[in-house]
């Protein structure tokens, strides 16, 4: 059995060097989980049932940036639960009704209880499967991310 050691071109080292673990990296990303409230929840359970993700990498976390993402992705029949920051302002003209609310962390579950599920096992499944990505390949490793979990 032979051993051999290749060295990488110059290119695939720009490559290997750009690849960084996922749980290392923040990147700003838009979690968008469509799911809704039973009319009698179960004790002790999620209190909703999830439809539908969509994830979208995004530059940053301003308004407009925001606003175009709520534009080409949601419903103007969807309502929309959000933290209330500032930047959600304008959500309203977009959509059916938006509700805002400081939320504390011991309340998360109750307002947001997919998002964060949603966002742990994104997060799982890329350090798992591809150990490192570009971020120029970021929305297409959401896009799978969305879709595995949109199907199940």
């Amino acid at each position: 059995m032979h051993n051999a050691v290749y060295p990488l071109s110059d290119h695939h080292q720009k490559i290997v060097d750009q690849r960084i673990p996922f749980r290392e990296r923040k990147e700003k990303v838009v979690v968008m989980a469509e799911s809704e409230f039973p009319d009698k929840p179960k004790k002790g359970g999620k209190i909703k049932s999830l439809h539908h993700v969509r994830m979208v990498r995004v530059d940053d976390l301003k308004k407009d940036s925001l606003n175009r993402v709520i534009v080409r992705n949601l419903d103007k029949e969807s309502v929309i639960i959000s933290d209330a920051s500032s930047s959600h302002d304008d959500f309203r003209m977009f959509c059916k009704e938006v509700v805002s609310k400081v939320i504390k962390p011991e309340e998360m579950d109750f307002f947001m209880p997919w998002v964060h599920t949603v966002i742990s096992n994104t997060k799982r499944m890329l350090d798992a499967v591809h150990h490192g990505i570009m971020k120029d390949y970021l929305q297409y490793y959401l896009d799978m991310a969305s879709y595995k979990i949109n199907r199940g």
